[in-house]
């Protein structure tokens, strides 16, 4: 995951871990199987032979993409891009067997956000999605399988403003608990409640990723200074161990092994 301002691609799987999106092109979006196409939908024969396809996306300016948990088998995600000057929120079903999008929502993209609103943070236990800006949180809410809600019509259903350097990243801590991230290292608690609350924590220089393991500890990665293994205290972070900067940091992401007992950090580095 690169810094949001920085990357010109974007990586995800969706999380029933059926396929991958790409977005690497401008008007194009790649996809591919995770799972064979057989187990996503009963396809034909011609189509199950196809293990990855492009699709057309008018959007231009692409800031982020994230999928939405359903509790069927459709496949959704929301995205926000820029047009003409003004950023914009928009919602798709993915059509794999007719290999196109379908724009759900279409109110939506009408919605004024804020023009720095670069990230999307999806919450399945509250059926509702965070837009992260420099100045505003603001909390949509969406039915997995009625997605047109008032919400998803231009009414958030709560907002919080804030005072935010560019979100850089985030990571799910449990229902509804979020660590974010800006790109001024600043690192805070989200929380998803009758109302958005965000709690400052600390800070990490140069941070790139920050990952939650376990028992109140995430490790923050940093992109030119050392990493840190971090123990979240109340409204603030103690640093368990340092670990030396073995290259710029491209990404990282937590393993834990078959067991559970241990978490092996996996990550890329170099220029």
């Amino acid at each position: 995951t690169l810094l949001y301002w920085q990357r010109d691609y974007i990586c995800i799987v969706d999380p029933s871990n059926r396929i991958c999106l790409l977005y690497l092109y401008v008007g194009t979006l790649k996809v591919f199987a995770v799972l064979p196409f057989t187990v996503i939908i009963p396809l034909t024969s011609e189509l199950n032979a196809f293990r990855a396809f492009d699709i057309h996306i008018p959007d231009l300016g692409i800031r982020d993409i994230q999928f939405l948990p359903t509790s069927d088998q459709s496949i959704r995600f929301a995205l926000v891009c820029e047009y003409h000057g003004r950023r914009r929120l928009k919602i798709y079903n993915l059509d794999v067997m007719n290999r196109q999008l379908v724009s759900l929502a279409p109110s939506l993209k009408e919605t004024t956000i804020p023009e720095t609103a670069s990230a999307i943070i999806p919450d399945r236990a509250s059926r509702s999605f965070v837009l992260a800006s420099n100045t505003l949180l603001q909390q949509f809410e969406f039915s997995s399988r009625h997605l047109l809600t008032s919400s998803l019509e231009g009414n958030p259903l709560s907002q919080l403003k804030v005072a935010l350097e560019s979100p850089v990243c985030w990571d799910l801590i449990d229902g509804g608990k979020f660590l974010l991230a800006d790109a001024n290292g600043q690192i805070s608690l989200l929380v998803l409640a009758a109302r958005l609350s965000l709690t400052s924590l600390g800070h990490v220089d140069a941070l790139l990723a920050v990952h939650y393991l376990d028992n109140r500890v995430c490790f923050a990665a940093s992109y030119s200074g050392p990493s840190r293994l971090l123990r979240i205290q109340q409204n603030c972070l103690d640093v368990i161990a340092e670990y030396p900067n073995p290259g710029p940091i491209i990404d990282i992401v937590p393993v834990p092994n078959e067991t559970g007992a241990e978490i092996q950090i996996v990550g890329a580095s170099g220029y």
